[in-house]
């Protein structure tokens, strides 16, 4: 971390199959799966982590899209920060 409290950036890519990507991300690119939930997931190689979201979560008119903050919450996982 920061002396500014930020971290690293994390990315939202869109994908058609979240099952697919996963199992590319960790089999060909190396990554390791944080968390799966629904049709979001967050995967991780060292510093680098990128959330996968199947559908349409990532389109402008959608809730969850980039530009959201997340921070580390107390029990260590991701969380939304909200203003």
């Amino acid at each position: 971390m920061s002396d500014h409290g930020w971290t690293t950036a994390a990315p939202i890519f869109r994908v058609r199959s979240l099952r697919a990507s996963i199992e590319h991300y960790i089999g060909v690119l190396g990554f390791q799966l944080e968390w799966e939930a629904g049709s979001l997931a967050s995967v991780k190689r060292g510093d680098c982590r990128i959330f996968l979201c199947e559908g349409d979560q990532s389109t402008p008119k959608a809730r969850v899209g980039v530009g959201r903050n997340w921070v580390r919450g107390p029990d260590g996982g991701w969380t939304e920060a909200r203003p």
